[in-house]
């Protein structure tokens, strides 16, 4: 499970979770961050940084991590392309309109 563990709106949110084998986060072999920051530029644009950080609890960890950090960066990237897409795209183009709109 996932905990907001710092949020500030129109800047950044910081999830924090400890994933145990059984899902119950009670002796988990590691804990972790996840940060979504927006960083305003000076064109006007936002740049959409997202960070993990892994905490080691056991002396296994890095073992189980390490596949998890793989899996875990095919996913940001796809749901980051995703936002960017959707982001980038005009209400216009993004609207569902039936087949007789005109």
């Amino acid at each position: 499970m996932l905990s907001v563990v710092h949020l500030k709106d129109e800047h950044h949110l910081v999830l924090r979770g400890a994933v145990a084998l059984d899902g119950s986060g009670v002796g988990a072999p590691y804990d972790f961050t996840w940060a979504f920051v927006l960083q305003p530029r000076t064109d006007g644009s936002t740049r959409h940084v997202v960070r993990e950080r892994y905490a080691y609890l056991t002396d296994w960890a890095k073992v189980h991590v390490k596949p998890i950090e793989m899996v875990s960066f095919l996913m940001t990237e796809r749901m980051l392309r995703g936002i960017r897409d959707r982001a980038e795209h005009s209400p216009s183009r993004t609207t569902l309109r039936s087949p007789n709109h005109r």
